[in-house]
């Protein structure tokens, strides 16, 4: 999971598609967005906001790294099995493959 941390009391935190444009249909885009949420909800987690384009997604808390991270880990077992369940394969790219080119 490519991480980044922000300034404040957030941070926030990417997952990357397993290939581009995977987040592209507005369904699978809902689903993921819908699932943040909701996991951000059933946990206590203050999330500040999600952004989903066809390649990536980020989510935005009111926190540490570090939970924005647990909220991404969830996030991925659940809508990975949800999308795999689908007949579809992997939604994202595994941890070795989601770090972002050094600038």
């Amino acid at each position: 999971t490519a991480m980044t941390a922000s300034s404040g009391e957030g941070a926030s935190a990417t997952l990357h598609a397993f290939y581009p444009g995977l987040l592209a249909p507005i369904r699978t885009r809902e689903t993921v967005v819908a699932a943040a949420y909701g996991i951000a909800e059933r946990t206590g987690v203050e999330l500040r906001d999600v952004h989903a384009d066809d390649d990536c997604l980020t989510v935005k808390v009111h926190g540490s790294l570090l939970i924005a991270m647990a909220l991404l880990a969830e996030l991925r077992r659940s809508t990975e099995q949800w999308h795999e369940s689908h007949g579809e394969g992997p939604l994202w790219k595994q941890d070795a493959d989601q770090a972002e080119p050094d600038a």
